[in-house]
């Protein structure tokens, strides 16, 4: 979308990276609970992550001071919520990943709204995926750069020199290397934006060919559960759940994969776009597949925090899938698609971001729900998940089992306090 030159912008975003790793190195090294300041290192390293990644992607040479303001703001949220997790003493890795989320779905809005409006699904589309193809790349660049550097390391070492073999064990010299090649890759792969757009079209072309295979092999098992019913899915494995999770998220990707960000870049191709519509169909069914196995599993073992996470998940699906389903039987399918991602994906965003804080907190409802179980007989105390209570439910959870008030809970509680303090650092 935006074609203005900046030359300087690889070596600006490679000294960024290369900052940015020495502090998060320095933050974070030789750190360990007791310290007084672990909250705070580890959430102001988070801030400087989140701030040089948001600042790579969204700079441009006429837009330096609002790119600034926007990765600032972006740095002082994440900072702010990690602190907020690490401070109750509870880091749920989903949380993390759910702040991860935000920034993926909020920064083309952003970027979106620089150059024409935050409305626009057209530059929507391309940023999204532009900011997913050349964080992607710039990885891959970064790892061929630390594989290049051992390379060179190892040729050196056959002649007896091992002084770069040696600075590659340091883990600052890790940092450094792996930070500058990535803000580097970003800066160069930014300023090639021509060749970006391209790339992009290619990869969602390939993306296309899944259509039609994944549509028969998703209709045919759809087609096939009438007649075997649930019962194999929760038999043969236990990743049920995320398995459909996987096949409708590919589902949904190959889906806007062919629909474009507009008609004049959508395939013409009618079989691929009938197996699209079939596509936009099946998510329903296995999101509701995906309800059933959640609701065994919580009828078996009650609700835990993975569980509600997966809920939540299962009920963005069916809200995706009963917009695709409505598109699916229109014959303005692709308009009708393009509209409902714009508003389901500012729904995503609050959504993750809500769920990032511990304002909703799941440990909480899976604590109360299993005391429940407990009180009303479903469960004995035999058969209540200690560990999980005191490791997967966080607070909420120890001080559900130190309520219970038995002998054999105290001692557990005892054992797994002091054990767990040492992890997050509590006091």
């Amino acid at each position: 979308m935006n074609t203005q030159e900046w030359p300087g912008r690889p070596f600006i975003f490679a000294v960024l990276g290369a900052l940015s790793a020495v502090a998060i190195h320095l933050l974070t090294d030789k750190i360990k609970p007791p310290d007084s300041y672990f909250d705070l290192r580890i959430s102001v390293a988070a801030a400087v992550a989140a701030f040089s990644a948001v600042y790579s992607v969204t700079a441009h040479r006429h837009t330096v001071l609002r790119c600034l303001l926007y990765a600032f703001i972006v740095a002082l949220v994440i900072g702010g919520i990690c602190y907020w997790r690490l401070l109750i003493r509870w880091p749920d890795g989903f949380s993390f990943v759910a702040l991860a989320v935000t920034i993926f779905v909020l920064t083309p809005f952003f970027q979106s709204s620089l150059h024409s409006s935050y409305r626009d699904y057209k530059a929507l589309h391309h940023y999204a995926w532009g900011n997913l193809l050349v964080g992607g790349l710039g990885i891959l660049f970064m790892g061929l750069s630390f594989a290049l550097a051992h390379l060179i390391a190892t040729l050196f070492s056959l002649v007896g020199i091992d002084v770069i073999k040696t600075l590659l064990r340091k883990d600052l010299v890790v940092s450094l290397l792996c930070g500058t090649a990535l803000g580097a890759a970003i800066g160069v792969l930014r300023e090639h934006n021509a060749i970006v757009s391209s790339t992009q079209s290619v990869v969602q072309s390939v993306f296309s060919l899944f259509a039609t295979p994944l549509a028969l092999g998703l209709a045919g098992f759809i087609a096939v559960l009438p007649f075997t019913g649930l019962a194999p899915l929760w038999d043969s494995t236990r990743i049920t759940t995320a398995t459909l999770f996987a096949c409708a998220a590919f589902a949904l990707i190959v889906v806007n994969a062919v629909v474009r960000e507009d008609a004049a870049g959508q395939t013409r191709n009618r079989i691929v776009l009938f197996a699209t519509r079939v596509l936009a169909v099946t998510i329903a069914p296995l999101a509701a597949v995906a309800v059933v196995a959640i609701k065994l599993r919580v009828e078996q073992h009650g609700w835990s925090p993975d569980r509600l996470w997966a809920a939540v998940i299962c009920a963005l699906l069916l809200t995706y899938s009963l917009f695709y389903i409505v598109a699916a039987i229109t014959k303005v399918f692709p308009e009708i698609v393009r509209g409902v991602n714009l508003y389901l994906a500012l729904l995503v965003c609050a959504l993750a971001l809500l769920l990032a804080t511990p304002l909703l907190d799941f440990g909480a409802v899976s604590a109360k729900d299993q005391l429940n179980r407990l009180s009303e007989g479903v469960i004995s105390e035999e058969k209540l998940d200690l560990t999980a209570m005191a490791y997967d439910f966080g607070p909420a959870g120890r001080q559900a089992l130190e309520s219970l008030k038995s002998n054999a809970l105290a001692d557990f509680v005892a054992r797994i306090d002091g054990v767990r303090m040492q992890r997050v650092g509590g006091k």
